[in-house]
């Protein structure tokens, strides 16, 4: 599996090439993959990927045009919107964009959720996890963080 795992420094290219060989319905072997990816590697590439091979034909947790924007604090961190477009989860840098609501954690935190350390619910509810807006459409998109 050494040679599926996510690094660093990996140009996103060789990201996506690692993602190929991944079953994205088997969680440890995702957490395995992703154990070192950056919080950008995981919003930017990961995540599209693992929701489009997890969703196809199923219900969308977020409405269309719906933005939720993730703010990951510290090392590495940065700031992703997260929305669905016509059908397809779209991650991007935060833009200028209205979110419904925000989730703001540190990248020790982001590290801990992915790896499966730690849920969404438990670091809401230790206050290492924040949630500005719509909190029950913070519950409901908790499965896209694959986590």
């Amino acid at each position: 599996m050494a040679e599926n795992v996510i690094r660093p420094d990996l140009t996103p290219e060789k990201v996506k090439e690692c993602l190929k060989a991944i079953d994205f319905h088997d969680r440890k072997a995702v957490r395995e993959a992703i154990w070192d990816a950056t919080p950008k590697q995981v919003f930017e590439i990961v995540i599209p990927t693992g929701h489009e091979q997890l969703n196809r034909g199923g219900a969308e947790p977020l409405e269309e045009n719906t933005v939720v924007r993730f703010v990951v604090d510290g090392d590495g961190g940065g700031s992703w919107d997260m929305e669905v477009r016509k059908g397809k989860l779209v991650v991007s840098p935060s833009g200028n964009a209205s979110p419904r609501t925000t989730i703001t954690m540190s990248a020790e935190t982001f590290a801990k959720l992915m790896r499966g350390q730690t849920s969404g619910m438990t670091a809401f509810m230790m206050r290492k996890l924040k949630v500005d807006g719509d909190l029950m459409l913070a519950t409901k998109i908790q499965p896209l963080l694959l986590g």
